[in-house]
């Protein structure tokens, strides 16, 4: 601890951790927000997928709402007529 204390307070995560090719650096707070927006992804999609929630329901809301802004298609139809 005297001689490197970086390497004894941070040596186990530095040896089990490579920073992702995405990023110039990792740490702590970069897995944390990328776990995070994976949870949120899974929340979303399983709502999506959910076609019996009930009307005005929070999961059919949510759900609508993200399956209309991921159907790229649908919206490159439209075009600018919704606008």
């Amino acid at each position: 601890a005297c001689q490197d204390f970086f390497r004894f307070a941070n040596g186990g995560w530095v040896q089990r951790t490579t920073i992702p090719g995405a990023y110039p650096t990792w740490g702590a707070f970069n897995q944390l927000a990328d776990d995070n927006r994976a949870a949120l992804r899974a929340i979303l999609e399983e709502a999506a997928a959910d076609r019996r929630a009930p009307e005005g329901s929070n999961t059919q809301k949510i759900g609508t709402y993200y399956r209309v802004c991921m159907d790229s298609a649908r919206a490159e139809a439209a075009g600018l007529t919704p606008v």
